[in-house]
């Protein structure tokens, strides 16, 4: 108990000397003195005061360290948001740069396209004017045909393959034929196929010419590409047929005249037709590669030829004028050949240089061909008789005429009237003695007069 005691009054003990320390230091001043000479000057400072120094001395402090990190770090901080700025500039550069790369891609392209597009119009419109001249200059030359009878063959339609048929459903066509889905395009005339204007663009889509022209330029401008294509080559296909049926009667006549020993004289085309072929037939083809004419020297070469086989066919038309093909008389009987045969009169055998035509007295008796007449008067046998001179050194001779139509130096043309049938001089009634003399010499009649009969039939 008594140590207790004696620990519990040294904790008391203890706590009143803190205490007392702690008033006694309460109770001590602050001062700062200042001494000059002998005088003395004394500051008392309270605590508060001190306090109150400390703290802005320690913000001073912290004022100064702030400031001279930030004069170390300004740098820095300024050199990077120099870096950062200038990334971000050379980035927006970068991009601008690529806009304008792309502006100038998209600029050049447009450019090309429209010079392109340009190109093929006045390409398209350039054909358009060859076309119509090409056109005027087939006018000429059906013109021509007309004048000679010559009717070209029907146009074909357009070759044009529509948009949606692709080339393995394209039907498969002989050549000198040609296939259209006419529900494809807007029907076009054949006259205006040829030579015609464009009245009415073929086109697709169930659009007018101006609403493709809006939606779809290339599209118009590939149909008329192919419209302007289908005239020129049906341009073509006419002078083919035409140069074909001219050079195909031309042919007859040479046929039907070299064979009664007359010879033309007729010019080679430069383009050689090609073969018929059958149905169930082939055509074999093979040569050397030659780099294809273009269209207008396609269109020159036909015209060419067709011109050619015009010209031919207007020397072969004038030949068969000078050759006496045409019968002398119409509606006649033929009663006596040429060469040996019973004289009617002294039921011997003679040489008969012609043959007879048995009509009426007072038929017209025509001339065979251009000539002139050489002779026109009585002559014996032959009773009232014309002579008249042809070309190719042949000439003609017609007796027992019961009136004479033309004199002695006259011009005749094929199918004059140059005398009417009667039975003068040597004959047993009325009919037309007709002779047919080869540079003096009597040949028979009859082959001119067959070969005038076919040509009638061309």
């Amino acid at each position: 108990m008594a140590n207790v005691a004696s620990r519990s009054s040294s904790q008391r003990d203890f706590q009143k000397s803190v205490q007392a320390g702690q008033s006694k230091r309460q109770r001590i001043d602050r001062r700062i003195i200042f001494t000059h000479g002998e005088a003395v000057r004394v500051l008392r400072i309270p605590p508060w005061l001190g306090v109150l120094l400390v703290l802005f001395v320690v913000a001073g402090s912290i004022g100064v360290i702030a400031s001279a990190s930030y004069l170390f770090f300004r740098d820095e901080l300024f050199t990077a948001s120099i870096k950062r700025q200038h990334q971000i500039q050379v980035a927006y550069e970068d991009r601008v740069s690529d806009l304008r790369r792309e502006i100038d891609r998209i600029t050049s392209r447009q450019m090309l396209n429209q010079q392109a597009y340009e190109a093929r119009v006045e390409r398209l419109l350039a054909e358009h004017t060859q076309l119509y001249q090409q056109g005027a200059r087939l006018d000429v030359l059906l013109d021509r045909a007309g004048s000679l009878g010559l009717v070209p063959r029907r146009t074909p339609p357009s070759p044009i393959i529509p948009p949606n048929q692709s080339a393995s459903t394209e039907p498969q066509m002989r050549p000198g034929t040609m296939a259209v889905d006419a529900t494809a395009f807007a029907p076009i005339p054949d006259g205006e196929l040829i030579t015609g204007s464009i009245p009415q663009l073929p086109t697709h889509r169930g659009l007018s010419a101006i609403e493709q022209a809006v939606v779809d330029p290339a599209g118009l401008l590939a149909t008329l590409d192919e419209t302007l294509d289908a005239r020129e080559h049906n341009q073509v296909v006419v002078l083919a047929s035409l140069s074909a049926e001219a050079n195909a009667e031309v042919d007859a006549i040479r046929n039907e005249v070299e064979s009664l020993g007359v010879q033309l004289s007729l010019r080679t085309a430069s383009i050689d037709p090609l073969p018929a072929v059958s149905d169930d037939s082939e055509l074999a083809m093979g040569g050397p590669l030659v780099a294809p004419v273009s269209p207008e020297t396609q269109f020159e070469l036909h015209a060419n030829d067709a011109e050619l086989a015009l010209a031919n066919l207007r020397t072969a038309r004038d030949a068969i004028d000078l050759v006496p093909v045409a019968a002398p008389a119409r509606n006649a009987r033929l009663s006596s050949r040429f060469g040996n045969r019973r004289d009617p009169f002294t039921r011997r055998t003679a040489f008969h240089a012609g043959i007879d035509y048995a009509a009426p007295t007072g038929t017209p008796v025509y001339a065979p061909a251009d000539g002139v007449v050489t002779r026109a008067g009585r002559r014996g046998g032959y009773g009232l008789m014309i002579d008249i001179d042809h070309a190719h050194g042949l000439s003609t001779r017609f007796a027992h005429l019961s009136r004479m139509m033309v004199a002695p130096g006259a011009q005749v043309r094929r199918g004059d009237v140059i005398g009417l049938i009667g039975s003068t001089g040597r004959s047993t009634g009325p009919h037309l003695h007709y002779e047919v003399h080869r540079r003096g010499r009597a040949i028979d009649p009859l082959p001119f007069v067959g070969a005038g009969q076919r040509l009638a039939d061309l």
